[in-house]
């Protein structure tokens, strides 16, 4: 019997559940930078490549899939877990740490 998904919250959904995992979080992360930026960090915290794009659209507030162009935030529930295998850190919600793509060295 596997244990993905979890069984979902009270309310029978998966409302404040870690992006990748599923359980139950109350702490997040911010991912700021272009599409690709923030398609490879939802990746690394464990979403599969093929899902990336929904979870990324849900998470920037275009679920229609139509992204602009440029920088975008995506504000994400994600537990200790997932973003330590990550190596990223979270924070309590709302109060949650922002990525952002490095500068290039002149």
């Amino acid at each position: 019997m596997s244990d993905f998904p979890p069984p979902p919250n009270i309310q029978g959904n998966y409302t404040g559940s870690c992006v990748a995992c599923m359980k139950g979080t109350n702490t997040g992360l911010v991912l700021v930078g272009d599409a690709a930026f923030v398609s490879a960090g939802l990746i690394a915290l464990g979403i599969p490549q093929h899902q990336v794009q929904f979870v990324l659209a849900a998470a920037t507030g275009h679920p229609d899939g139509e992204l602009s162009a440029g920088e975008m935030p995506a504000v994400v529930r994600a537990c200790a877990s997932c973003a330590r295998r990550a190596k990223m850190e979270v924070g309590l919600w709302p109060t949650v740490p922002v990525y952002v793509p490095p500068k290039p060295r002149s």
